[in-house]
């Protein structure tokens, strides 16, 4: 349900919001500052509407790893979904939608506008074909593991967290404060913790997409007779 509704939105709007600067520009090759703008908003808009099922993930995720007497018990995402804004309030969906914008932000810079940026400098070197798409994907997947992972990791911590039972404080009072704690209890390379396995999750993620949407849009411009901007 999180990637049916963010990364649907989060491609989709990014192609239409490229196009439309495109068109503005001419026609011409979107310059890197206007094809990160792009990204950034689109990025933006989309986790803002996805952030209740990012809540729902990261919450059934981790509830296996706490006791039974501390398991929330979700059945299923809708449930969760449901419990949430029913015991905690409608607004608790959207906990951690600071990190969670933040990072889909770096996420779609880290992978569409440098996809965009990438492709056109080897296709400038090699011509268009598939090891052009290729390496345009790979370098994508790279550059959007690494931009992301400090924004994941924040964000994960903040959705997961829960009340000290003793002070009923929570341990992060927001971005800026768990940024801070992590960087002074745990040093600056800790924002890059998992990267190996993360790299693992997001690159071929992030290289299928790339790959997959290419022939979509070709497919798609074919059909219908439209014009396939890239």
């Amino acid at each position: 349900m999180r990637q049916a509704v963010y990364g649907t939105a989060r491609l989709g709007l990014h192609r239409q919001f490229s196009n439309a600067l495109k068109e503005r520009n001419g026609g011409g090759v979107l310059p890197a500052h206007l094809s990160i703008a792009a990204s950034m908003s689109s990025g933006a808009i989309a986790s803002l509407i996805g952030n209740p099922f990012d809540v729902s993930l990261v919450r059934m995720q981790s509830d296996t790893m706490r006791p039974l007497a501390e398991r929330r018990g979700y059945s299923s995402v809708f449930d969760a979904l449901s419990r949430i804004a029913k015991e905690e309030g409608v607004a608790r969906l959207w906990r951690g939608c600071g990190p969670t914008v933040l990072r889909a932000m770096a996420m779609n810079v880290g992978m569409m506008a440098s996809y965009d940026q990438a492709k056109h400098a080897y296709t400038g070197a090699l011509g268009a074909g598939v090891t052009t798409n290729l390496l345009s994907s790979a370098t994508a997947g790279f550059t959007c593991a690494f931009a992301s992972l400090p924004f994941d990791l924040i964000k994960t911590r903040l959705q997961s967290m829960r009340a000290d039972p003793k002070t009923g404080q929570m341990p992060y009072k927001g971005v800026v404060d768990c940024a801070s704690q992590i960087l002074r209890r745990e040093g600056f390379l800790a924002f890059w913790t998992g990267f190996v396995a993360y790299y693992g999750r997001c690159a071929p993620h992030a290289m299928i997409i790339l790959l997959t949407l290419e022939q979509f849009n070709h497919l798609y411009a074919s059909t219908f007779g439209t014009e396939y901007v890239r």
